[in-house]
């Protein structure tokens, strides 16, 4: 499924033409998601063991905050090196924040 598919409301046009306009005005264009199976907010929405990491690569990013939420039993370090890596293979220079709560 498309991005522009899951957010109809907040990006009519797709995620694409966001990204295109921040560019076009010299902003850089950021995301936000979750190294888990859900988002924080907008709560219910699939995080990136759903959304996939290609997913987040392929939209051109320039940043991505990434959570620490609804991981279950995964393991933080091998989780965030495996998205460091698909960001890497992009070929772009990417800011990668992320956020881990350690465990309970």
């Amino acid at each position: 499924m498309a991005h522009r598919d899951r957010c109809p409301k907040r990006f009519p046009s797709g995620i694409e033409s966001a990204r295109r306009l921040c560019t076009r005005e010299g902003l850089k264009f950021g995301i936000y998601s979750d190294a888990g199976t859900r988002l924080v907010r907008p709560s219910g929405q699939p995080g990136i063991r759903v959304s996939g990491r290609a997913a987040v690569r392929g939209l051109g990013v320039d940043y991505l905050k990434f959570d620490w939420c609804s991981t279950s039993t995964q393991d933080a370090r091998s989780s965030y090196e495996l998205m460091r890596a698909a960001l890497d293979a992009s070929g772009r220079p990417i800011v990668f924040s992320i956020c881990e709560w350690g465990s309970k």
